[in-house]
């Protein structure tokens, strides 16, 4: 397993994947409950934690980036409208 706690189901499959992260290779857990019962688990290998090079993802990073942004700007557009905004009740809906 690599830095993050993953199984088949992905990574919120296990109810403690922090219980993953302390076993070492070939170890098994004792019993952990989750919401959907309770599991055993074992780590089968370890992975050294991967970094990609920076150009390697470059792109991508600037992409979300620029996605957080405009998210962020469209979050502060609507607020401001929504406080310049008057809202009257008609009154055949009182």
């Amino acid at each position: 397993m690599s830095a993050s706690a993953t199984s088949s189901r992905g990574p919120d499959a296990c109810a403690s994947g922090s219980s993953a992260l302390e076993l070492e290779a070939g170890a098994v857990s004792d019993p952990v409950r989750s919401a959907t019962g309770y599991h055993v688990l074992q780590v089968i290998e370890r992975e050294a934690e991967w970094v990609p090079p920076r150009a390697e993802i470059a792109d991508e990073v600037v992409a979300e980036y620029r996605r957080r942004r405009g998210e962020r700007a469209l979050r502060a557009y609507l607020d401001g409208l929504r406080a310049r905004a008057e809202v009257e009740i008609a009154p055949a809906l009182r």
